[in-house]
């Protein structure tokens, strides 16, 4: 099973770090620094992939805000929504192909999702992984490193090894190296189907 541990310590290796570790809360250069930049790393690669295993559908929550012309309902953003992918009928007309069409704002402080669609569903890519303090739909549920695909988890090693570089090992040109390659697995992965 892989592990948060196991994808820095892969990272570290591709820095030609002297360092490992065994966990992301110690007081090692290497745990600080891993600390700092796992979670924000994972996010940002799932929101850029969109991967399958991170898809979440969930019915949508009416905020009760007053609506923006020319929409009809407004519902609360999910906290752990890396990415919205779809706004959905909750159910679906099989002689109507048209998507339904919607729009993410900001009213009153919260994130809400505008639409004409009564009784919406949201397909979206959820950001709820360890120690990133969000839980899919408020659920408790988390993502694992063990649900990683193979390319997301190497996308994972090379951007976190791009973020590491500099604090680790002072190499601008291991940061920047690893930057494209983690651009290339990203770019390599955006041709699959969701």
């Amino acid at each position: 099973m892989v592990t948060s541990v196991d994808l820095v310590n892969r990272a570290l290796n591709q820095i030609a770090s002297q360092s490992q570790i065994t966990d992301l809360a110690g007081t090692s250069p290497e745990q600080i620094a891993a600390s700092d930049f796992y979670v924000a790393a994972v996010q940002l690669l799932l929101r850029e992939m969109d991967p399958e295993f991170a898809r979440v559908q969930v019915p949508l929550v009416s905020s009760g805000l007053q609506l923006i012309v020319p929409w009809s309902y407004a519902y609360t953003l999910p906290a752990d929504c890396m990415r919205i992918r779809q706004v959905m009928p909750s159910v679906l007309s099989v002689n109507d192909p048209q998507p339904v069409r919607w729009s993410k704002q900001s009213l009153a402080g919260e994130e809400v999702i505008l639409t004409n669609q009564a009784n919406a569903l949201l397909v979206y890519t959820t950001g709820a992984i360890p120690n990133s303090g969000l839980t899919i739909d408020g659920a408790g549920n988390l993502l694992t490193e063990s649900q990683f695909d193979q390319t997301f988890a190497e996308a994972v090693v090379r951007f976190l090894a791009s973020e590491l570089a500099m604090p680790i090992g002072g190499r601008p040109d291991f940061a920047k190296q690893k930057l494209v390659e983690a651009g290339q697995l990203i770019t390599s992965d955006s041709g699959k189907d969701s």
